[in-house]
């Protein structure tokens, strides 16, 4: 009697932790995005302008550009763009550096670069890696910046997540169908 009483509360212990994983597990699991579905979004104040985002995302435009987010909370995902006008000369490592400094002086005063670098396969563009605490959770930054001095544009884009999440987004495929609109 003892042995069905041991081996009946070991299956009801098993149970309880499944149910608790079926029902928890997929709030803390996003799986990496491998097959975006991508929707094309035309700027307002020139619909010439356009940009990928993945669908069901929210996008808002900006003075600069656009911010695209996976949701409205604290813990999103999301996309930036920003187009400006550059002053002759500048490198797309000194626009990184520029933007880096407005957030910092801007919304996030503790944003703190990780590490730089070229693109390894478009050395035009430079990669800069951030990280940000806002909302009271680390998030990492990854930017790409390309400096077009023939057409004197600066283009910042990057892509942002909590820390724990980070991890689960294909950043490199998100960041290039954000862009590849703006080329065609």
């Amino acid at each position: 009697m003892r042995e069905i009483n041991k081996l009946h509360h070991q299956r009801l212990l098993v149970s309880i932790f499944i149910s608790y994983l079926i029902v928890l597990l997929p709030g803390f699991l996003a799986f990496p995005q491998t097959d975006l579905s991508i929707q094309i979004y035309n700027f307002k104040a020139d619909p010439g302008i356009k940009v990928g985002y993945p669908s069901g995302w929210i996008v808002q435009e900006t003075e600069m550009g656009v911010v695209i987010q996976e949701k409205n909370s604290a813990d999103t995902a999301g996309l930036i763009l920003f187009l400006m006008p550059l002053e002759e000369g500048v490198t797309s490592e000194e626009l990184a550096n520029n933007m880096i400094s407005l957030l910092r002086d801007g919304t996030y005063p503790d944003i703190t670069p990780v590490s730089c670098q070229s693109h390894p396969q478009v050395p035009e563009i430079h990669i800069l890696d951030a990280t940000l605490t806002a909302d009271g959770m680390t998030f990492r930054l990854h930017t790409w910046s390309l400096a077009d001095n023939e057409t004197g544009v600066g283009i910042f884009s990057g892509f942002y997540a909590p820390s724990y999440r980070y991890v689960f987004f294909d950043v490199e495929k998100l960041l290039t169908s954000c862009m590849a609109p703006l080329f065609k």
